[in-house]
Formats: structure tokens, sequence, C-alpha cells
């Protein structure tokens, strides 16, 4: 682990063969040969925030922090707020279609790779969201209230959609 100089990991993602870690002080590191050595892959993430989640679809890659979702089309040479604005301590990603759980705020999704954000709570009593996972046509919810909610991803997408067209 030479070059993972944070005190915490708390997330993991990869892309290919390279493997990210989301840590404590809002780190993210990059190992390009199966974690023997890490370098800072940070650029445009506050270096007071914590990356609690971290979630790849294709090349993208997108950091959950205490404040934002950052996003990264190059593996972590620059990063860019997605503009959700809230902690956010789950993600999970498909497609171009990105779920981000907060800490007493539910679910939001974008469908659009993090540019625009809906809320998609319907069904969900339990506001703090620590766990997102997609599995074939369903999302998965993990609850600060030990719960596990599932949705198909499809009616979520689409609510998600309507709502952005009627903005």
């Amino acid at each position: 682990s030479a070059g993972l100089t944070a005190p915490s990991v708390y997330s993991l993602a990869a892309i290919g063969t390279n493997l990210f870690a989301g840590t404590y002080g809002g780190m993210v590191f990059l190992s390009t040969n199966n974690g023997t050595s890490w370098s800072p892959a940070k650029a445009g993430i506050n270096s007071g925030y914590s990356v609690y989640a971290l979630a790849s679809s294709g090349t993208s890659l997108f950091a959950g922090s205490d404040y934002d979702v950052f996003h990264t089309t190059n593996m972590g040479t620059s990063w860019t707020p997605a503009g959700l604005g809230l902690g956010v301590y789950a993600l999970a990603a498909t497609g171009t279609a990105v779920f981000a759980g907060t800490d007493g705020n539910g679910v939001f999704l974008s469908t659009n790779s993090g540019g625009i954000w809906s809320g998609v709570n319907q069904g969900l009593s339990k506001q703090f969201v620590y766990g997102l996972a997609v599995s074939g046509s369903y999302a998965f919810v993990g609850t600060g209230g030990g719960s596990v909610l599932r949705r198909p991803v499809s009616e979520m997408v689409t609510r998600s959609e309507e709502h952005t067209s009627e903005l």
C-alpha cells in the first residue's frame, strides 16, 4: 500500500484494472498495479471533505463526499462537482444513471451522469441512506433504519425524466 497516506479508506471502485480508494480528508487514490502502490487522484475535490462512496460506470467515476458528488472521466486527473450539494454516503451507477444516497434526504438520481438530480424516494420511509446497489433491473437501497428497499430502475428513471421535463 505504498503511497496510500490517508488514515481511513471508506470506499473502493474499479475501472478496468485501475483501482480507486476514497478516503478521509478528501483524497481519492489510484492504483494501476493491483494495490501495490497508490498515487493521489483528487484535483478538484476539496481536501476538507471525506470521500465516503465511489461508483463507476464505463469510464466515468463518481465520488460521494460530505458536501457533493464529484465526477471524473479521466481517471481522476480532474474532478467536477455534480451540483447535488448534499452529503453523499452511498453511490451506484449503471450506464448514465447515477444514484446518490444521502444522510437524511433520501435517494437522488441523475440520468445524465450527474448533470441534473431528482429525488426518487417513493416508498422510502427512512431517509438516511448508507448503501446502494444496482443488480439487473433493480436498485437496492440500504437505510439507517435497518431496511433494504428494492425498486425497478426503469420506474425511477421514468419518474426522474418526467420530473426533469417539468422544470
